[in-house]
């Protein structure tokens, strides 16, 4: 890690191999990342930010800033042309997202998509929550049916929210099963000879 002197503050630079990643703190509690040190430096200097912009100042109100992780970011154009016809009944792709983390116990999830229209967020919400059922029974077979369970799906306006309250215990399961673990030992079948199907 070395750093540099600019404008008052000071540029990280982590390097491991050909690759680079650069950060800067943009206040005692801001820091900004970047794999690029023009974006990073663009973003500590002087001159117009995302709270100057109109759209972006009024998304900012829509998240809590106090939580440890927090995102807001407009949609590419090209992106939103390409959900069009994938997603059924949407007439333009969200223009935007939310979201928020909270890891402190377990895994507090909140995304929220900014649809054009009231019709265009119901229409998410019907595919989504259609999607889900999919999702559930398909996780049964890993033990997961109850993560997915405590997912929900609420519109707002011109909002979708989907929100994953998840304890430790979701988190724990959820990460045993990306590891490669398996089941979980408190969700394994029973073994052989147990219960009321044991041979007498």
């Amino acid at each position: 890690v070395t750093g540099k002197p600019i404008n008052g503050r000071t540029l990280y630079e982590v390097k491991d191999g050909a690759r680079a990643m650069y950060f800067a703190y943009g206040r005692a509690d801001t820091v900004v990342l970047g794999n690029t040190e023009a974006y990073v430096l663009e973003a500590i200097n002087p001159g117009q930010k995302a709270t100057d912009h109109p759209e972006l100042s009024a998304w900012l109100k829509q998240v809590d800033q106090r939580l440890p992780l927090w995102a807001v970011g407009r949609v590419d154009e090209r992106v939103r042309k390409g959900l069009v016809g994938v997603l059924p009944g949407l007439k333009s792709g969200p223009t935007a997202f939310l979201g928020t983390l909270d890891p402190t116990d377990g895994a507090k999830v909140m995304l929220a998509a900014i649809m054009a229209s009231n019709e265009d967020a119901s229409s998410l919400e019907s595919f989504t929550i259609t999607q889900k059922k999919v999702m559930a029974m398909a996780a049964q077979r890993m033990s997961l049916a109850k993560v997915v369970n405590k997912v929900s799906i609420q519109t707002s306006g011109s909002v979708v929210y989907f929100r994953a309250p998840l304890d430790m215990a979701d988190v724990n399961q959820l990460l045993s099963v990306l590891d490669g673990g398996g089941v979980a030992k408190q969700d394994a079948p029973p073994s052989a000879g147990s219960g009321s199907a044991a041979p007498q």
